[in-house]
């Protein structure tokens, strides 16, 4: 058996397409639960024209992906079950080091608890032998039944107000955060306190970039609600006068459960209320819904650091 494998082996074990593939090469381990990667950050890539256009650096995200698509291949070799796999639970990753244009990253998984339902997995990021995140998370076969709409319209209400008043729209949005497309995922923010709390929707379409994520554009990257929810957070504290112009950093992402995929057609709302922020540090929870059914929860952690000149 050829332990190692190319583009054209690793098409045919992941579903992920342009621009959502995160593995160039693949080294199977002597056991099937172990797998080492490669993933070759290159300028030309579409992430950073919007992540971050002046600062490129490689979303943390897809770090997190990058180990989920390798886990993916260790968990089809050691199975039968020939399902779509996704991207399930996230018990804790941490971002230790940025990945920038012209790095090589390599990526190390090994998955544990195997059954035809999903995997355990540990995992790691490193350039130059620098670790640049860490992960335990988990994987599960697709229920089909999720990927189904189950109303025309997904319209979310809340006792915070009576009426969705606009707080900020899209351009507004865009003169706080740093992310253009095709990484930039708030399109409104419908209430922001002066407080902890702010909400803010996503509209999903088969018509973006993550139509080439899975089979037939059936469902957005799971990474794209954990990344949104930081998004949003950043929001709330860039649009004050004192954190103008800086950048928000992913630390780490806890705690994270998906119970379904946003699909298009969904309008997905993110409830994020700070548990603290001091200086340049904060915690936030995040509360995922599509109308009233909420798909996700998780907990992140975060820094402010001035942007680069």
């Amino acid at each position: 058996m050829n332990n190692l494998l190319g583009i054209t082996e690793i098409k045919e074990l992941v579903p992920q397409r342009y621009p959502f593939l995160m593995l160039d090469r693949v080294q199977l381990g002597e056991e099937t639960t172990e797998l080492t990667a490669i993933k070759n950050v290159t300028t030309n890539e579409s992430q950073f024209c919007g992540h971050f256009p002046d600062n490129p650096i490689m979303p943390g995200v897809l770090q997190l992906e990058a180990m989920y698509q390798a886990a993916t291949i260790a968990l089809k070799k050691s199975t039968s079950n020939s399902g779509l796999v996704i991207l399930k639970t996230v018990k804790k990753t941490r971002f230790k080091n940025p990945v920038k244009p012209g790095d090589q990253m390599v990526i190390v998984v090994k998955i544990s608890n195997v059954s035809e339902g999903g995997c355990d997995v540990s995992g790691s990021c490193k350039v130059n032998g620098k670790v640049s995140c860490q992960a335990t998370f988990s994987l599960a076969y697709q229920n089909a039944d999720d990927l189904q709409p189950k109303s025309l319209t997904s319209e979310y209400k809340s006792d915070l107000f009576d009426e969705q008043e606009l707080v900020f729209n899209s351009s507004n949005i865009a003169s706080f955060l740093p992310h253009r497309f095709p990484f930039h995922y708030i399109d409104n923010v419908i209430y922001n306190d002066d407080d902890s709390r702010i909400i803010g929707q996503k509209l999903f379409s088969a018509n973006e970039p993550f139509a080439g994520y899975s089979a037939n554009g059936a469902f957005a990257p799971n990474i794209m609600l954990l990344e949104t929810v930081a998004q949003l957070g950043c929001v709330k504290l860039l649009s004050q006068e004192q954190h103008k112009g800086k950048l928000g950093l992913f630390l780490s992402i806890e705690n994270a459960e998906i119970k379904r995929q946003a699909i298009p057609g969904d309008l997905i709302t993110f409830d994020v209320t700070f548990l603290y922020f001091k200086s340049v540090m904060g915690k936030a929870t995040g509360i995922i819904s599509c109308g009233e059914e909420v798909i996700a929860t998780m907990d992140i952690a975060f820094a402010l650091v001035a942007q680069e000149a």
